[in-house]
């Protein structure tokens, strides 16, 4: 069944008649019953177009077979259909709609078995009449199929289908159609053993200046598919579809992206033992004496009702970048890149043992001032949206904030999974979420927050992150039951290798490095945690800086070159500070107050091997040693305390000026 044409809209006049005619619809076929095709090829068949007049006729429906009731089509090919486009507006009235359901248009079931639905095109919305204010038409939508009943896709190949292109308006420009592949707009959909592969929705249609401001239209949502019904898919590819660009404003802005490159999704979408890949989000539209449009949100999947993933795969898929603003120097903005590389959710998203990697959020457009790049490059949780996640890898994705995964404001539970090696510039590995049993390692931020950035995690290894501007390991938030290994806060003066800003639990907090101070904690609290063995070469605080430690063991831990191996402007109650090392001054605690604690074996020090500056309340002070002077403490005010062989090789073996209250001092040499 090829080469055949549905009727055209017959044009009128534009000044007389006020809507176009509409095109006829089932270029191919047009059915009214019960309809089975097998083994058929259904090719280069074009609906009508719509006729111009005040305000456009749309375009017919179904370039290759419109059916209004149950149809069946099995091992055929649907290919090179067309449907018609929208008629242009006349006076202040608006270009038609281009018609929907390129290959094909179903108003009842449809069953597509064993088949493939290929290159098929729908309709570009018509324009708006360039000398009047109104709206572009919008492009056809559904490209290779469009369905408003039950649609049940099985072992059939949808792809390079692209709809139809915005018309330009003077009031804005057209929205370009949505669904490059699929689109379901109620029933269901059901995809089973299938690919979805290289579709696209249309591009917004521009903007035409003439008597005020003229914004560019958004881009299509959905280049694989577009669903406002419940969507199943299982043991499917979706690959290397794109959604629109958004239009090209004048003296307005730039269109958005259109969301969803692979899927856009605002029911219940479930997808499982499927894989979701190289698909991209629509890029914001430019904007001509104005600011560019934002780029879209969703490169993989952009869900706004429920969202489940087992057993899959969301990999290489990228959010939209921002569209340019106008550079003027008026300040102009470029557009926010779009957020959720590999999926955006805005409701509750359930997954697991599912696989999120290379993703990446879009950058932000040029302009007078750069729009902001895009967060969660693997994933973004919009605010409110509930998350619980279980076994789960989240790797090499990237973005401004949360390079795996952004949930500030939402509510996440994580647990059993690993969140490696993705990039940021805050937060690295994760943004504002809560994690459980979860490995968090070799992530970098360019500012902080290596591998969490404002996170809650319990029960976790955070091992090998670099957090550039600080807090390699952690930014803000709170770790319980850790282990907090190996991380670098990695610039000159740059603080907080283990945890910056942030409260710890019960954790190990070990080895990590600053360039700065505070190797192991700055400026936060720690409580029944080990910080051993952290290292800073450019500040103070091997162990904590500017900190609170209560219940802690303090050891081994260095400042080369600066002084407070164990603690600096710090507070110690119940602690233990033993084997730490300075370089300077205080190799136990600088400038800080230690209460009931036990300080021991501190050395290595020109000043103050145990303490030097600050105050000891009811500690014991035993074995520590300096170069100069000030052995057990040097300028400190020393309580209730029992100082013991503490050496100095030149004065002060066990204090050395300060001030002193009810101490045992066995003279210390």
């Amino acid at each position: 069944i090829s080469s055949n044409n549905a009727n055209d809209g017959i044009d009128q006049d534009p000044v007389l008649v006020a809507y176009g005619e509409d095109g006829g619809s089932g270029g191919g076929i047009y059915s009214i019953g019960t309809l089975y095709i097998k083994s058929t090829f259904i090719s280069s068949n074009t609906s009508g177009e719509g006729g111009d007049a005040a305000m456009g006729g749309a375009g017919g429906d179904g370039g290759g077979i419109y059916s209004t009731l149950s149809i069946t089509i099995e091992n055929s090919t649907i290919t090179a259909n067309h449907t018609g486009g929208g008629g242009n507006g006349g006076y202040d009235a608006d270009g038609g709609n281009g018609g929907n359901g390129g290959g094909v248009y179903a108003m009842g079931t449809l069953s597509l078995i064993d088949s493939i639905v290929s290159e098929n095109i729908t309709g570009n919305g018509g324009d708006n009449h360039e000398e009047n204010l109104g709206y572009g038409g919008n492009g056809g939508s559904g490209t290779g199929i469009y369905g408003s009943g039950i649609l049940n896709i099985d072992n059939t190949t949808v792809y390079k289908n692209s709809s139809g292109n915005g018309g330009s308006g003077s009031t804005r420009g057209g929205g370009g159609g949505d669904g490059g592949g699929i689109m379901s707009v109620a029933g269901s959909l059901l995809i089973t053993n299938s690919t979805i592969t290289e579709n696209s929705s249309g591009r917004g249609g521009a903007g035409y200046f003439q008597y005020d401001s003229s914004p560019g239209g958004p881009g299509g949502n959905g280049g694989g598919i577009y669903a406002s019904s419940s969507v199943n898919i299982e043991t499917s590819t979706i690959s290397e579809n794109s959604a629109g660009k958004g239009g090209d404003g004048e003296y307005g802005p730039g269109g958005r992206g259109g969301k969803g490159g692979g899927v856009y999704g605002t029911n219940t979408l479930i997808i499982i033992d499927s894989t979701i890949s190289g698909n991209a989000s629509g890029a914001g539209g430019s904007g001509y004496k104005s600011d560019g449009g934002f780029g879209a949100d969703g490169g993989g999947i952009y869900a706004t009702g429920s969202l489940t993933i087992q057993n899959s795969t969301i990999a290489e898929n990228n959010a939209g970048n921002g569209g340019g603003g106008w550079e003027d120097g008026f300040g102009d903005d470029g557009g926010r890149g779009g957020h959720g590389g590999g999926i955006y959710a805005t409701g509750n998203l359930s997954m697991e043992n599912v696989t999120i990697s290379t993703n990446s959020a879009g950058i932000g457009g040029s302009g007078d001032f750069f729009g902001s790049d895009g967060d969660g490059g693997g994933i973004y949780l919009h605010s409110g949206a509930e998350l619980t996640a279980t076994n789960i890898l989240i790797s090499n994705n990237s973005a401004y904030n949360g390079g795996g995964i952004y949930g500030a404001n939402s509510i996440s539970i994580f647990t059993n999974g690993e969140i490696s090696e993705n990039y940021a510039w805050n937060g690295g590995g994760a943004y504002g979420c809560k994690l459980a049993d979860c490995v968090v390692m070799d992530n970098e931020s360019d500012n902080v927050g290596g591998g969490l950035y404002d996170c809650v995690a319990v029960d976790c290894d955070i091992i090998s992150n670099i957090g550039y501007g600080g807090g390699g390991g952690m930014y803000g938030g709170t770790a319980s039951n850790c282990v907090i290994f190996g991380n670098n806060a990695w610039e000159k003066y740059v603080d907080g290798g283990g945890i910056s800003m942030g409260s710890a639990y019960d954790c190990i907090i070990n080895n990590n490095y600053a360039q700065g101070s505070g190797a192991g904690v700055y400026m936060g609290m720690a409580s029944n945690c080990t910080i051993a063995g952290n290292e800073t070469w450019g500040g103070n605080g091997g162990g904590l800086y500017g900190s609170t430690a209560i219940s802690c063991v303090i050891s081994n831990n260095e400042a080369y070159n600066f002084n407070g191996g164990g603690l600096s402007e710090s507070i110690a109650i119940d602690c233990i500070i033993v084997k730490n090392q300075a370089w300077d001054c205080g190799a136990g605690l600088h400038n800080s107050t230690a209460v009931n604690s036990i300080i021991s074996l501190n050395r290595y020090v020109d000043y103050g091997g145990g303490m030097y500056g600050g105050n000891a309340t009811n500690c014991l002070i035993l074995d520590n040693e300096a170069y100069y002077s000030g052995g057990g403490a040097f300028n400190a005010s020393v309580v209730n305390c029992t100082v013991v062989d503490n050496l100095s090789e030149n004065s002060g073996g066990g204090l050395s000026g300060g001030s002193v209250y009810n101490v045992l001092d066995d003279g210390s040499e």
